[in-house]
């Protein structure tokens, strides 16, 4: 019998319908059965909060459930929101901060309350009509993540909705790499979904995510008990046994560790958990703005590759569920995009850069939410940027002015008697 002939048929043997759907489906049965039989084990051992990495979101979770004062602002937006912010911060407070921990806008409160301060100063007979606690007294929680698509700032609000934050004002600073990253696989697979959907339920996010059948499959698989509780017992079996390489880390003091060398070190070691001292913010000086940028075109031309209209889309959507929500909820939001450099919008086609802003000016003004255009590139200049798309302290600092002169420009719009006026 030739080679050929005979593996051709152990493969129809092997593969064949018959044998293959009932050991499936058997297999199935026992794996269901399982789970219920050990559901009030699972229910024991459950713990929504823990997580078997610290990434980004479980900090921030925990920064809003250990939080003193309730904000009254929270920002929501991508590293591009983050870095401004942090770097800003880190700039204008003189001290390095931990970005573990750190989810304040100090500069940016400032900017707010003296912007008031000084309305006031001006001329009182102007002065706003019932004026938000934000604008007298601004406590801003920054919820800002790395990579965070709307999809995740739907999540993030809706988590912080649940731990009791109920801020006056959201702000929400896009950018195009939030609609059009090719590089993406599924918004089911970001660090921020991951973790946030154990927490709040997203049943009405799947439907409009545009899921490939494959993907829809392994999220109903994921409702069955065994699947549902895979990580709180990866994490029980973790406490009790754990691995040798995290015993090694452990004791010898991973927090001690800086991101750069245990990257060079072990580099496929959790990339993404995080301990106090991971990352920082550091204070910049005007000498080492030229020093600090690093290109990044070669990233963001495979961002912007082949944009699916798929992911665009899917988008689109979680950015209308994320203002009806917060409709819902009677809070204020804003929506800006973020300043890049002009070298990297280029980088897109310009009609899909163009449909980008149209379609955030035609989603804004249906739902009546204020809507500005922040990246203007005749105002900033290289200097002001960390890379082409992350501001540094000095360009945080003039976006940040930018952004509260937007924000008191809608509130002169909302005074009854302007109304009025331009009626």
């Amino acid at each position: 019998m030739r080679l050929s002939g005979y593996l051709n048929g152990e493969a129809k043997r092997i593969f064949s319908p018959p044998l293959v759907m009932p050991r499936f489906v058997a297999a199935l049965a026992v794996f269901i059965i399982a789970g219920l039989l050990l559901q009030p084990l699972f229910d024991k051992i459950q713990r929504r909060y823990d997580y078997p990495m610290h990434s980004w979101s479980w900090w921030t979770v925990q920064s809003l459930r250990e939080k003193q004062k309730p904000p009254n602002v929270v920002l929501l937006g991508s590293s591009l929101m983050v870095v401004a912010n942090a770097e800003t911060d880190a700039t204008y407070l003189g001290q390095r901060l931990d970005l573990t921990t750190y989810r304040q806008a100090r500069y940016f409160d400032e900017k707010l309350k003296a912007s008031f301060a000084r309305q006031s100063t001006r001329n009182r007979n102007d002065l706003l009509s019932n004026v938000p606690q934000f604008a007298l007294e601004p406590c801003t929680t920054n919820l800002a993540s790395p990579g965070q698509i709307p999809s995740d700032a739907y999540l993030t609000i809706k988590t912080a909705l649940k731990e009791g934050v109920r801020p006056e004002l959201v702000v929400y600073g896009v950018a195009p790499r939030d609609f059009f990253d090719s590089t993406m696989s599924s918004p089911v697979d970001t660090e921020s979904f991951r973790y946030l959907s154990r927490l709040v339920n997203v049943d009405e996010l799947i439907a409009g995510l545009n899921l490939t059948p494959l993907e829809v499959l392994a999220r109903r698989l994921l409702m069955l008990p065994m699947a549902r509780y895979s990580l709180d017992l990866q994490m029980l079996l973790a406490e009790q046994f754990g691995s040798t390489t995290d015993r090694i880390m452990i004791n010898n003091h991973l927090n001690e560790i800086t991101l750069a060398n245990r990257m060079r070190l072990l580099k496929d070691y959790e990339p993404l958990d995080m301990v106090p001292g991971f990352i920082h913010a550091e204070v910049l000086s005007k000498a080492s703005v030229a020093q600090q940028y690093r290109e990044n075109l070669d990233d963001y031309k495979a961002r912007y590759r082949l944009p699916r209209a798929s992911f665009y889309s899917a988008q689109m959507f979680c950015l209308k569920k994320l203002i009806t929500l917060l409709d819902e909820e009677g809070i204020r939001l804003v929506v800006v995009t973020m300043p890049i450099r002009k070298c990297n919008a280029e980088l897109l086609e310009a009609s899909l850069y163009r449909r980008f802003l149209n379609d955030l000016q035609h989603v804004c003004s249906l739902a009546k939410v204020p809507f500005k255009d922040l990246c203007e590139f005749e105002e900033y200049q290289k200097s002001d940027f960390r890379d082409s798309v992350h501001l540094n302290a000095f360009g945080g600092m003039r976006f940040i002015g930018k952004l509260d002169e937007f924000i008191f420009g809608v509130l002169k719009e909302e005074r009854p008697e302007h109304r009025v006026a331009q009626n």
